[in-house]
């Protein structure tokens, strides 16, 4: 599986990176489809849209896909018994 980007917490929002290759891509998509990301992009960075719902989530500690953990849980089983 191919990781287009990362969202780090911030305050409200997000902080957001993404791939050389995603931002390539990005700029051959249509227009609609650019206006479209760049909202998805602004609501993650004032926190309208939260990346812990979206998709894959990874663990805060060791980057271990978490996708069955509970949404408000940010660790893998793993680092919540070896962090508690």
């Amino acid at each position: 599986m191919k990781r287009h980007g990362k969202a780090t917490k911030v305050g409200n929002g997000w902080h957001v990176e993404f791939s050389e290759d995603f931002l390539a891509e990005m700029k051959d998509m249509p227009k609609e489809d650019q206006e479209a990301m760049q909202e998805l992009i602004d609501g993650l960075k004032d926190g309208s849209i939260d990346p812990m719902k979206m998709g894959v989530r990874h663990c805060g500690y060791c980057g271990e896909d978490i996708r069955n953990s509970p949404l408000e849980v940010d660790m893998c089983e793993a680092c919540l018994m070896k962090y508690q």
